[in-house]
């Protein structure tokens, strides 16, 4: 058991060292998180003013929702980080002047795309099963669904402050103003996303 937990641990440092890893954990860690978050919290305004707010409505959109995210997350980032990882090892062969075929570069290079996959799906199926929780206790019965609506609310809202100052932490920005900002920008395109339900709703 040890031995193979210090042969991933060993993996995952190697693919940090060549791959320069935590770039891309930070990226796609927040911009996943944020889209989740964005859109189980959007879905939920949706039908809550619309009309359809049952707990049992909610969480069945919402977990078809979160399915369809992961594989997407999952399959797309996978494509797309494979074919730029693919690019920098021929940025590293040029470089070198040799092939780094079958060499623990391009192995911790791919992995990286593996991972980065892995990253996207986590991130957002968590922080949207984080909004979407409160109305999972509706459906059993913890709480009423005007409760859960507020507390669906205000995870979002924690979630995305969380989001906005992690990233303003790493630009060195003042935390408060960029988790602030973070939650008028995911306030803004549930508005907007609410909106255009309404208009077709009755267009």
């Amino acid at each position: 058991m040890f031995e193979l937990l210090y042969k991933i641990f060993s993996k995952l440092l190697k693919t940090v060292e060549y791959a320069k890893f935590l770039e891309y954990f930070r990226r796609y860690f927040a911009i996943n998180a944020f889209d989740g978050t964005i859109t189980i919290w959007g879905m939920i305004v949706g039908v809550r003013f619309l009309g359809a707010g049952e707990p049992s409505h909610v969480v069945s959109s919402g977990v078809g929702a979160i399915i369809a995210m992961v594989f997407s997350g999952l399959s797309s980032t996978y494509m797309i980080e494979l074919a730029e990882q693919k690019r920098k090892l021929r940025e590293i062969e040029e470089a070198m002047l040799m092939k780094i075929d079958n060499t623990e570069i391009e192995k911790a290079h791919k992995r990286a795309a593996l991972i980065s996959a892995f990253i996207d799906s986590f991130s957002s199926s968590l922080s949207s099963l984080l909004v979407l929780s409160p109305y999972v206790m509706a459906l059993i019965k913890i709480i009423d669904c005007n409760t859960a609506f507020i507390y669906s609310t205000l995870i979002a809202f924690i979630l995305l402050f969380w989001l906005g100052a992690f990233l303003g932490k790493i630009a060195e920005e003042r935390l408060v103003l960029s988790g602030v900002k973070a939650i008028c920008i995911g306030g803004g395109i549930v508005l907007i996303t609410y909106l255009i339900n309404l208009f077709t709703k009755f267009s």
